[in-house]
């Protein structure tokens, strides 16, 4: 599709629908839809762009040569299938921004670990001396960066499912599916839906182009038939076949029958799920030329992403860690997976409802010593932990009072995880209030001692 004097819905105006009309507006005529009335932003005052605001059912949209839907959006809303019934085009962001780029691109989704997996990719390509540039669902909108891309740049793009919903010809060089989790289950009618959603990702792929999946993960190694790109597999187990492993201390991989190896290096990143996001970053890296030497190194000089198992301190012998980003049982099970200490977890927010809480609980047990719940899911999280056998829970009415909470119960060389396993929007706007929060009260909390 040329993108060139088209009459273009652009629906939602957050930072991606913003940067979606600031790249198109000069060539096209554009309209951005918003069920609420934000400000407008002073990038858009003086560029040629229409504002439908303040209307629920985003009247007149289907009236284009195409839409551009923002993630956010879901595809129950009315207005698509009126826009279907005139056969307008649906597509994401992401779609139109790859018929702008020049470069090749390294795409990542997966339920949980993306960000670090993309900022690491790009850590370790710049330290090679490349020129990467990491963008999408990590912050910067890739349309924002698309136009001015070259062919000797490097993208390395953070998809979600959302994005994947609405692609057409969207084909990465390299394509990796972290893991799969039952998450955004009020989105999808079901864990096998967002699973081939995901899959998506690797549709428009051919025989010059490489999938890469973690094959301990029961879902993507039951769906790799999907693949008709070349697949490789990471895991934190040795296999046959193509891709990484880890074993002994070592990082292999084998490519087109030959095998490299090199020592796990020293690193700031904790836990099992991290070295699984080091596996398949090393592994892409290397697939781009980047040589042992420099990914190793810099694996060794990558600092963890704020809210991701940041290590915060210590107070009254305890480390505090503030995992924020993870909004799902699956995501605070790696993280409690990812320590021996006895652990006092600070959990809860907005209730996801298909996920395993019951499984987290149960698979740690053994290692949590104390369990403190706000928010929203605070009552059913409770039913649920004392049913999987942890006895020492409590409710506090917030985030302050889970804090002091975990402060009181704490002894020297436990472990305080702040990992919600929820969504943040009971109390908070996002993760990251969330995690800043979470560190202001403790620094706070130190201050007094």
């Amino acid at each position: 599709m040329d993108i060139r004097g088209k009459k273009i819905s652009v629906i939602g105006m957050g930072k991606t629908g913003v940067a979606t009309a600031e790249a198109l507006a000069s060539h096209n005529e554009i309209t951005i839809f918003d069920k609420k009335e934000p400000l407008i932003p002073p990038q858009l005052k003086d560029l040629p762009v229409k504002f439908h605001l303040g209307d629920p059912n985003y009247t007149g949209a289907e009236e284009a040569d195409l839409i551009i839907i923002s993630p956010g959006v879901p595809k129950t809303e009315p207005f698509i299938s009126r826009a279907l019934a005139h056969n307008v085009p649906i597509r994401s962001e992401i779609e139109i921004a790859y018929k702008l780029c020049k470069s090749p691109i390294i795409a990542v989704t997966g339920t949980d670990g993306k960000s670090t997996t993309v900022s690491l990719i790009a850590h370790i390509l710049q330290v090679a001396g490349k020129r990467a540039i990491a963008c999408g669902n990590i912050g910067t909108p890739f349309i924002s960066i698309a136009p001015s891309t070259t062919p000797e740049d490097i993208v390395v793009l953070e998809v979600s499912s959302y994005q994947l919903e609405w692609i057409e010809e969207f084909r990465p060089k390299i394509g990796m599916v972290l893991n799969i989790a039952a998450d955004h289950l009020e989105r999808y009618n079901s864990l096998e839906e967002y699973a081939f959603t995901k899959m998506r990702l690797f549709e428009n792929q051919t025989g010059d182009d490489f999938a890469i999946l973690n094959r301990d993960d029961e879902t993507l190694l039951r769906l790799s038939h999907l693949v008709t790109s070349n697949i490789l597999f990471f895991s934190l187990s040795p296999f046959e076949g193509e891709g990484v492993y880890f074993s002994q201390g070592e990082i292999h991989m084998r490519l087109r029958g030959e095998d490299f190896l090199f020592p796990l290096p020293e690193t700031a990143l904790e836990g099992k799920h991290n070295l699984q996001n080091m596996l398949c970053a090393s592994l892409a890296s290397f697939l781009v030329g980047v040589s042992l030497e420099s990914i190793s190194k810099a694996l060794s000089t990558f600092p963890p992403l704020e809210h991701r198992m940041e290590r915060i301190g210590y107070h009254k012998g305890a480390l505090f860690i503030n995992d924020s980003k993870a909004t799902n049982p699956h995501a605070t099970s790696k993280a409690l997976s990812s320590f021996s200490a006895p652990i006092i977890l600070i959990a809860g927010g907005k209730y996801k409802e298909g996920a395993d809480y019951e499984g987290m609980f149960r698979e740690n047990n053994s290692k949590i010593k104390a369990v403190i719940l706000i928010g929203e899911a605070s009552s059913r999280l409770e039913n649920i932990a004392k049913a999987a056998g942890i006895s020492n829970v409590y409710r506090e009415k917030d985030l302050e009072g889970a804090v002091r909470k975990a402060s009181e119960l704490a002894s020297p060389g436990n472990v305080v995880l702040f990992s919600p396993a929820c969504s943040s929007f009971d109390m908070f706007t996002d993760f990251e209030e969330r995690g800043r929060r979470f560190k202001e009260i403790f620094f706070a909390l130190r201050e007094e001692s």
